[in-house]
């Protein structure tokens, strides 16, 4: 369902280097009322919150050009406010304990982990989002 057009769309970052995967997650995304930005690569990540204010990061652990924990350090550690508070949410394949706590301490705000039910992903976000940007 797309928002109204006096509705908050919060604008979403989805890094993933699988094709498939990327086009299902950002289209649903983008059909529970969310401004999506789609990239492949951590590079491409950095030039689409640079382009524009962003909300959120969804983000997959390994990527053709970055560690995801590299990626949230740099993120966290970004000058501008308007991108080192921005959400950022995991979601990986690893269910391992030890790359959970590692993001977390990297300043990751949630780690999750495939496969998940796309509704639960959307609430997930926009629960963060809404308390991250009230």
């Amino acid at each position: 369902m797309k928002p109204r057009p006096d509705e908050f769309s919060p604008r979403i970052v989805v890094v993933e280097d699988n094709g498939p995967t990327l086009r299902i997650v950002s289209d649903f995304l983008a059909q529970s009322g969310f401004d999506v930005a789609r990239a492949g690569t951590a590079s491409e990540a950095k030039d689409a919150i640079g382009k524009e204010p962003c909300h959120a990061l969804l983000l997959d652990l390994h990527l053709p050009d970055s560690n995801g924990n590299a990626f949230v350090r740099e993120v966290r550690n970004h000058p501008d406010p308007g991108v080192s508070n921005i959400v950022i949410a995991l979601l990986t394949a690893s269910s391992l304990s030890a790359d959970r706590d590692d993001c977390l301490r990297a300043g990751a705000d949630l780690y999750l982990t495939k496969p998940i039910r796309l509704r639960e992903l959307a609430r997930l976000l926009k629960g963060y989002i809404r308390s991250r940007f009230p």
